[in-house]
């Protein structure tokens, strides 16, 4: 099990970093591998829907697929903020949490594109995921953290965390009647700051250890 946790904090990356906007026409695709395919349920996406709508005839579009019980392929991941917030020495708004993918070249135009089409009112509601329980009518992916709890961290007191849960989503890219972009990426659906614990993550598959992300979320000051 050591091992598998090795392959995922290598082959994990970052949904907004080390992107570019070069066109490429080339199709990219993700092959992960069969431990991996298991720990994210990657068959049941495979054999999913689209959720999103889409014009087949337009000359560029995005498809987002999820599995068909989009709830049984959710997982939570937490991160630790403490030392986070106290690097930063500017009042802290919130934090944006990213998208995340398997290691596969994506443009950061069709990062912001996949963005736009998954977060709208119509799919982004709590209880499509099952999530009724989220302290939230429709899902986010900005967390305003308080000022009280900046002032807090500063001053001293530890336990605080960033908890978000994913949702494992197939997400292809048309250009021109061609496709030129067929990867899995995970999707934040719900993220809340907290001290000790949260009934908002109760009962979901938290991956937390399994995974070993360098980063999960950016600061914004």
């Amino acid at each position: 099990m050591k091992k598998l946790f090795a392959i995922i904090a290598c082959v994990l990356l970052l949904g907004l970093t080390s992107c570019n906007n070069a066109q490429d026409n080339s199709k990219r695709t993700d092959n992960p591998s069969a431990d991996l395919r298991t720990l994210f349920k990657l068959d049941t996406v495979d054999s999913g829907s689209t959720i999103n709508e889409y014009d087949s005839n337009a000359n560029e579009y995005y498809t987002i697929k999820t599995a068909e019980n989009k709830n049984a392929t959710l997982f939570v991941y937490t991160t630790a903020i403490d030392e986070k917030v106290k690097e930063i020495n500017t009042q802290i708004d919130y934090f944006t949490v990213l998208l995340l993918r398997f290691e596969s070249t994506i443009t950061s135009d069709e990062v912001s594109a996949v963005s736009s089409t998954f977060y709208k009112d119509e799919i982004m509601k709590a209880e499509s995921f099952g999530l009724e329980k989220v302290n939230a009518n429709s899902l986010q992916y900005n967390v305003t953290i308080s000022s009280e709890v900046v002032d807090s961290i500063k001053a001293g007191q530890t336990g605080y965390k960033i908890s978000t849960i994913y949702v494992p989503a197939k997400v292809t890219h048309v250009r021109s009647g061609s496709t030129v972009l067929d990867v899995y990426m995970m999707l934040p659906l719900y993220a809340e700051i907290y001290k000790d614990t949260s009934a908002s993550f109760e009962g979901l598959n938290d991956l937390t250890t399994a995974i070993a992300f360098e980063n999960s979320y950016i600061v914004k000051a």
